[in-house]
C-alpha cells in the first residue's frame, strides 16, 4: 500500500514536470518578433523600439532585470506629445548579451551607438527607474549636451564609500563595485542541480509568451 502511494506521487510530479518540458519544442518554433529595431552594434543587436514624434526624445532606462516591453503603458501616454524611445540593455529582452553585464561604461556606449544608428538625436530627456537612475546619470555625464532633462523614479543612493570618501556610483567600475558593495547572502544562490537544467530552461523559454502578449499591445 505504501509503495502504491509513493508509486502514484512520483508519477503526479513527474506528470506536472513532462508537461512544460513537452511544449518547449513548439516555444522554440515560434519566439515573438521584437516590437521595434534591433540595432546591429558590430556583431549583436540591441532592442531599440521608438515611437511618438518629437522633439525632444525621452528615453526609458529601465530597472535591474526589466526590460523594454515595462514601459509599455507608459511610453503610449508619452507618445502622445513627443518622440520616446524604450530599449532592452545587452542580455535582456531581444538584446543580445555584450562581452560585459550592465556596467555603467557599457549601457552608455550601447544606448549612444544605438541611437545614432537609429537617427534618435538630441536634445533627450532621460528617465530611469530604480537603478537605471544610475545608468541615466551615467549616460548625462558623458553626454552633457544631449541631455536637456532628467527623471529619476525610486532611483538607488548615487554615492558609495570608497578609501573612506562618498563616490558616485555611476564612475565605478565592476571591482570596485564589488569590493565596496558585496551582494546579500539572498542574492548568492547555489546553481540548479543537473538533473533540473532542463526544466528550467523550459520554464525560462516558456516566459518568452509572456513577450508575445505584450507585442500585440505595441502592435
Amino acid at each position: 500500500m505504501r509503495c502504491s502511494a509513493v508509486f502514484s506521487c512520483w508519477f503526479v510530479l513527474l506528470t506536472a514536470i513532462s508537461a512544460p518540458l513537452t511544449s518547449c519544442q513548439s516555444v522554440d518554433q515560434a519566439l515573438p518578433q521584437a516590437p521595434g529595431q534591433l540595432i546591429d552594434l558590430g556583431g549583436r543587436k540591441l532592442h531599440l523600439y521608438c515611437t511618438g514624434s518629437g522633439p525632444p526624445t525621452v528615453i526609458l532606462e529601465a530597472g535591474a532585470g526589466s526590460f523594454s516591453t515595462d514601459w509599455v503603458l507608459i511610453q503610449t501616454e508619452i507618445a502622445k506629445t513627443t518622440k520616446v524611445c524604450s530599449y532592452d540593455r545587452a542580455g535582456y529582452g531581444w538584446s543580445d548579451p555584450g562581452p560585459e553585464w550592465d556596467t555603467v561604461t557599457q549601457v552608455e556606449s550601447d544606448l549612444h551607438a544605438a541611437l545614432n544608428k537609429a537617427g534618435v538625436h538630441a536634445p533627450l530627456v532621460l528617465v530611469g527607474h530604480s537603478m537605471g537612475g544610475l545608468f541615466a546619470r551615467w549616460y548625462q555625464h558623458e553626454h552633457r549636451d544631449d541631455v536637456v532633462g532628467m527623471v529619476l523614479i525610486e532611483s538607488y543612493e548615487t554615492t558609495a564609500p570608497v578609501n573612506g570618501k562618498q563616490v558616485p556610483l555611476y564612475t565605478l567600475t565592476k571591482e570596485p563595485l564589488q569590493a565596496n558593495l558585496p551582494p546579500p547572502s539572498s542574492l548568492k544562490k547555489p546553481p540548479l542541480p543537473t538533473g533540473l537544467c532542463k526544466f528550467h530552461r523550459c520554464c525560462r523559454l516558456l516566459s518568452d509568451q509572456s513577450k508575445a502578449a505584450v507585442a500585440g499591445v505595441f502592435a
